[in-house]
């Protein structure tokens, strides 16, 4: 109710409330002020009821509650314009009442009463204190409302419990900080003049001017101590300056040196492939015994040459430290067996006794292949260099505990001098005597080999032999292992016209395409003399030709060099796999790097394999007649697929992408029967040359094929599921006639649709 000074009086569950509203001559706007009233300020009771209020002619105020009904004027209500006036009455530290001059922790806080004092100082131990306060009004005091802020601290006015008049700050920072506390009467009138009270919390000792200073000067004497060691060490530096200076640049001499060589060993893989290649159909064709013998000669010579190549390309990276282990599981004895076997021929030319002993059937374990076929090889070619005709050679297998195998090679040849033994693995090191002038190597095999097995965690070293020769010992860390732990179309006499011409068209070849992409032009054309009895052969000379063509013809198999000018193999492959049109095209590498990381770079980029040169002739085209069944399987399996579930093939790839979006698409228009090639090669943003091209290599269907096994397959679930006709669900899925709906159906499931299931014709 508004009362006649218009304000206005609200009957609420918990008293009465008067909203009193003023305005003021310094501000613009309306301010409000609220009073609230209770039953110990004569109400009936704090509970009222809903529209039981009024307003008299006399401008009487009648609320009714539940205890009865008040009657007043407004206008004859006195109210209390005592400005209060609040004093702190009680100072606590950890709920401990300090009083004046009484001591605390051995120190006075207080010299006078709280209530007088102004200004108050604590350690920085003594932050968690408490103050108590009052307001000097005796006019319904228990609705005395109470405000403080702490400056410093908090900026805004905070109210406090009136019941409690007390505030507490624990752990408060070092500082100034000022208190200021005031309080409002039950009527709303506020303190004139808040109570001000200054508290200091002094910092600790660490933290004082003086502490700060000391910290200065000793910042600043470690400083100059800092800087004349500087001086000192640079004064050192510069003194070895030039010799530094003289052994960097012969450092990078020898850089050079090695990337040279190490350039012209990648050169010499190309020319060796081309010897080798050749070298074995001439040994196949050979008849005579002599003829076999001098190609042999000339093998054996170009694989030492070969031997020699990888040797330095190992070392070089060795010295540049890129060379990792790539290990897998396998049996070490059948291994080893698989390495001294190579060596019973040549060492049957010159009558050494040669043999290979262990005491173990297996043993399975982790190890680079690789590597250490180079660390035996190694060991058991100087073996064969330094014994004479008729001499003995012994390779010793065993285990000493559950965590070393040893490798012991004997050989009865003309030993190491006992100075030397430590020597010989180090690099370019050669023994120097009469004895071995004739035998003399590169010096970088005992040192690749040593290197490999430090790599593999074991050990390496020679010995003397007291009767005479040398004794290699190898030993291995190993962990034994299980085997089992390394491992729409219209039916037939409907058919689109144009669509059927095209198919036909491109049935009439079924010559699988292989493009050769090779820099090198003597091993483009072997290449290709070899294949063109298999396979269609499509010649380029860098990446960019082959690229082109690869998008031109889409062959089935490309074999590609990977060091090319313009773009190298990598490159391509990348180009190759990236493109919808090509992407199902698999690609064999071949490169003259022999590293795991090339290797890895090649099979990251996309090649189905990676071959090094030079490389057997046989041995590839089993990988080429390999990949081209593989993706003949793949054909069958997303074949299955469709079979199984045309709208549920899992995508993971592009060519699976491609197969998802044609079944879905060919899903769309299951009862258009003009749904025709020419509409999905437009949906899906190809040609229908790469079209037809793409869904035979994928699936091993021609795009007529592909969308009828999907209408079919959709048939067969109708047939199932529906209780439609076997007419009426050939027109459903886009037959016109369904006689040959009957046709294609039973040669897609084997049975006639009305045998499929229980369906009338």
């Amino acid at each position: 109710m508004e009362d006649s000074e218009h304000n206005m009086w609200i009957a609420t569950n918990r008293g009465l409330t008067c909203i009193r509203v003023s305005t003021s001559n310094d501000k613009p706007g309306y301010f409000y002020n609220l009073l609230s009233y209770d039953s110990s300020e004569g109400l009936q009771g704090e509970m009222f009821n809903y529209h039981s209020a009024y307003l008299t002619s006399r401008s009487e105020l009648i609320f009714g509650g539940s205890s009865g009904y008040n009657i007043f004027t407004p206008t004859t209500i006195s109210y209390n314009n005592n400005i209060p006036r609040i004093i702190i009455t009680d100072f606590q530290i950890y709920n401990k009442s300090i009083k004046p001059r009484e001591p605390y922790n051995g120190r006075i806080i207080l010299t006078k009463s709280i209530t007088q004092t102004n200004e108050i100082d604590l350690k920085y131990t003594d932050n968690y204190f408490s103050l108590s306060f009052a307001a000097l009004d005796y006019c319904m005091p228990n609705k005395s409302r109470y405000y403080y802020k702490l400056e410093g601290f908090n900026n805004q006015w905070l109210e406090t419990d009136r019941e409690n008049r007390r505030v507490t700050y624990t752990n408060l920072n070092p500082g100034k900080y000022t208190l200021y506390l005031k309080a409002v009467n039950n009527d709303g009138v506020e303190s004139v003049n808040p109570v001000i009270l200054h508290i200091n919390v002094h910092p600790p000792f660490w933290k004082t001017i003086w502490a700060w200073i000391l910290y200065a000067i000793l910042v600043i004497g470690a400083g100059i101590y800092i800087f004349n060691r500087m001086t000192k060490r640079s004064e050192r530096k510069l003194a070895y300056a030039r010799e530094n200076m003289r052994v960097n640049q012969q450092l990078e001499m020898d850089e050079m040196k090695l990337r040279f060589f190490t350039n012209i060993s990648h050169e010499f893989r190309t020319p060796l492939t081309l010897i080798l290649s050749p070298l074995e159909d001439l040994l196949q064709k050979a008849k005579s015994a002599d003829d076999k013998e001098l190609l042999s000669i000339i093998r054996r010579n170009a694989q030492h040459l070969l031997t020699l190549v990888n040797q330095l390309l190992d070392f070089r990276k060795l010295d540049t430290n890129v060379l990792t282990l790539h290990k897998s599981l396998g049996d070490i004895v059948m291994f080893i067996r698989q390495q001294v076997d190579l060596f019973v021929e040549v060492m049957a030319r010159k009558d050494i006794s040669f043999s290979f002993q262990t005491d173990m059937k297996q043993l399975y374990m982790s190890f680079d292949a690789e590597k250490l076929s180079k660390v035996l090889i190694n060991i058991l070619s100087n073996a064969y260099k330094f014994t004479p005709a008729e001499g003995c050679i012994q390779v010793v297998l065993s285990r000493i505990d559950d965590e070393i195998i040893r490798i012991v090679f004997n050989d009865s040849g003309i030993g190491i001098p006992e100075e030397e033994l430590g020597k010989i693995f180090d690099r370019f090191y050669q023994v120097k005597n009469e004895d071995t002038i004739h035998y003399q190597g590169s010096g970088l095999g005992l040192h690749i080999t040593k290197e490999f097995v430090i790599l593999h965690g074991g050990e390496v070293w020679a010995e003397r032999i007291p009767e005479g020769g040398t004794r290699f010992v190898v030993l291995l860390p190993y962990k034994e292992e299980t085997a089992a732990e390394s491992e729409s179309l219209p039916a037939e006499g409907e058919l689109n016209d144009d669509d059927t011409a095209f198919e036909a068209a491109f049935k009439q070849n079924n010559f699988p395409k292989l493009l050769i992409v090779e820099d090198n032009k003597d091993l483009r054309k072997l290449l290709g003399s070899r294949l063109r009895k298999l396979y269609a052969i499509l010649e380029a000379k860098d990446g960019v030709e082959g690229l082109e063509i690869a998008l031109r013809e889409i062959p089935d198999m490309i074999l590609s060099d990977v060091m090319m000018p313009r773009m190298d193999g990598i490159e391509m492959s990348k180009k190759i796999k990236g493109d919808i049109r090509t992407s199902h095209i698999p690609i064999i590498l071949l490169s003259a790097k022999t590293g795991e990381e090339s290797k890895l770079e090649g099979l990251m980029a996309g090649a189905d394999d990676y071959i090094t040169k030079p490389f057997n002739q046989e041995i590839l085209q089993i990988k080429i007649s390999n990949l081209i069944e593989t993706l003949k399987h793949n054909q069958a399996i997303f074949d299955e697929q469709i079979r199984i579930e045309p709208s549920k093939i899992t995508v993971n790839s592009l060519d699976e992408q491609l197969i998802k979006k044609a079944i879905e698409y060919s899903e769309a228009h299951l009862s258009d029967p003009g749904f025709s090639v020419e509409e999905l090669s437009r949906e899906l943003g190809m040609s229908r040359v790469h079209l037809y091209k793409k869904l035979l290599s994928i699936s091993g269907k021609t795009p007529i094929e592909f969308i009828r096994v999907i209408r079919l397959k959709r048939a067969a679930q109708l047939l199932e599921e529906s209780q439609l006709s076997v007419s009426e669900i050939a027109f459903e899925v886009g037959f016109n006639n369904p006689k040959y709906f009957r046709k294609y159906f039973k040669d897609e499931f084997g049975v006639l649709p009305s045998h499929y299931g229980s369906r009338s014709e």
